[in-house]
């Protein structure tokens, strides 16, 4: 939600719905997704490009667009394969490099695509303190409901 605060118009409610399931499923990163990937096919054997947390996102996105009578189902197909809009695909690689800052890791060890788009780390750290997203205490039915409101407040409807 915090980059949706920050990206600019036009890409704001895209940039809030590419990860509309983070309201309920929380945060998982990229590093987590791949190893649960990869421990999926070496312990199970699975030959297959099944991914079990891409699925789950996926469904989720799915339930959150027939109850908000959303039209994800486009956005999934690019924002699952990782052919996504550009604009939101390159501010959301931005936003890593500046979480990873503020929370003190090393970008390095992310491993993170380049990006052109640019974030004000202050304002970005200064969201977080606003609105309450500060680690390590987050509070998941608080963003859900944040969610839910900016939702409405980008033009979603019910």
């Amino acid at each position: 939600m915090v980059g949706a605060m920050l990206i600019p118009e036009p890409d704001k409610l895209a940039f809030l719905l590419h990860d509309a399931h983070e309201a309920y499923l929380g945060d998982l990163t990229r590093l987590l997704q791949a190893a649960v990937y990869r421990l999926i096919r070496d312990e199970e054997g699975i030959k297959s490009d099944f991914d079990p947390i891409k699925e789950l996102k996926k469904r989720i996105d799915l339930l959150i667009s027939d109850k908000y009578d959303v039209n994800l189902a486009h956005q999934i197909q690019f924002f699952h394969t990782y052919s996504s809009n550009k604009v939101v695909k390159d501010f959301d690689n931005a936003m890593l490099q500046v979480e990873a800052e503020s929370f003190g890791f090393q970008v390095e060890d992310w491993e993170l695509p380049p990006t052109s788009a640019k974030i004000d780390k202050k304002r970005f750290e200064e969201i977080l303190d606003r609105e309450g997203f500060a680690l390590p205490v987050v509070n998941h039915g608080r963003i859900a409901d944040q969610f839910i409101n900016m939702f409405y407040d980008l033009g979603g409807e019910e």
